[in-house]
């Protein structure tokens, strides 16, 4: 699992592809992390940038980075990547 950008605990099970996440997972900034947790759990844009008081451009260029550093396809995957992996608690 990941805390704030750090490893707590790894499965064996899919330790390659989860080894590769946790990698990636350390060069999100603590802000993309944040809006990751969202992600995660379906919030859009707009909510997203109201809970962390930001501007929803703010959140979108969190988002593309999300994507990118993630090498996914787009938002759903991300929250599919991160959950089967059990990034967050």
């Amino acid at each position: 699992l990941i805390k704030n950008g750090n490893i707590i605990k790894h499965s064996k099970k899919n330790k390659f592809i989860i080894f590769i996440e946790v990698k990636t997972m350390k060069n999100l900034t603590e802000k993309e992390i944040q809006v990751l947790k969202f992600l995660v759990y379906g919030e859009c844009n707009d909510v997203i940038a109201k809970k962390l008081n930001v501007s929803i451009h703010t959140v979108k260029v969190h988002v593309t980075n999300i994507i990118r550093k993630l090498d996914a396809k787009n938002r759903t995957e991300v929250a599919y990547i991160t959950g089967k992996n059990n990034i967050f608690e």
